[in-house]
């Protein structure tokens, strides 16, 4: 998983408006359907059991172990001023059908 270095901004920003100064951002599945996968941020202060922690640019990011195998290969970057601004790149999506 890449993580740019807007993407990364904007999670120093969730940081700092949540006020945790050891809190990190989590990744998650939250909800999936046929076509495809929702992923999840929120802030945390320690991530869950079995969460992958790695750090970027010194923001501690915890990513749920299925969130993990489904984004091994993919980008995550943000444009824009909101936490609607995250695009994942390069995951692989298939319909059923």
């Amino acid at each position: 998983m890449q993580i740019t270095k807007s993407a990364v901004e904007q999670f120093k920003k969730m940081l700092k408006d949540d006020g945790g100064k050891d809190s990190g951002i989590r990744i998650f599945i939250s909800g999936g359907g046929c076509c495809g996968t929702t992923f999840g941020l929120d802030v945390s202060e320690k991530g869950e059991k079995g969460d992958k922690t790695i750090t970027e640019n010194g923001v501690k990011i915890f990513v749920s172990p299925d969130a993990d195998e489904k984004l091994s290969e993919a980008t995550i970057d943000h444009s824009g001023s909101s936490i609607e601004g995250f695009k994942i790149r390069g995951l692989s999506s298939s319909c059923c059908g």
